[in-house]
C-alpha cells in the first residue's frame, strides 16, 4: 500500500472541520465554521503559491525540484534522498 502525505492531510484537515463542526461551540455558530474553512483555505493557498518551503524540515524549494525530477527519471536512491 502507498503512503500518500496528501490523503492524510486531507482526511486530517476533514475529520478536524466534522469534529469541530460537531461540537457545541462552533457547530452552533455557522459564522465560526465558515472561519475555520476560510483559515484551511488560505493556509493551503499561501502553502502552493508561496512555494510550500518549509522552515522545519530546511527542503529548498529547489531542493524539491530536484527531488522531483530524479524521481521522473528514475535516478534516485531507494531512501528517496
Amino acid at each position: 500500500m502507498a503512503h500518500s502525505a496528501t490523503s492524510g492531510a486531507c482526511f486530517a484537515l476533514g475529520t478536524g472541520l466534522m469534529l469541530a463542526a460537531g461540537s457545541s461551540v462552533i457547530g452552533r455558530r455557522p459564522a465560526a465554521v465558515h472561519a475555520l474553512v476560510l483559515a484551511i483555505l488560505l493556509i493551503g493557498s499561501f502553502t502552493i503559491f508561496l512555494g510550500g518551503h518549509c522552515r522545519h524540515c530546511g527542503m529548498q524549494w529547489e531542493d524539491k525540484q530536484t527531488l522531483l525530477d530524479e524521481r521522473k527519471s528514475g535516478n534516485f536512491d531507494s531512501d528517496g534522498a
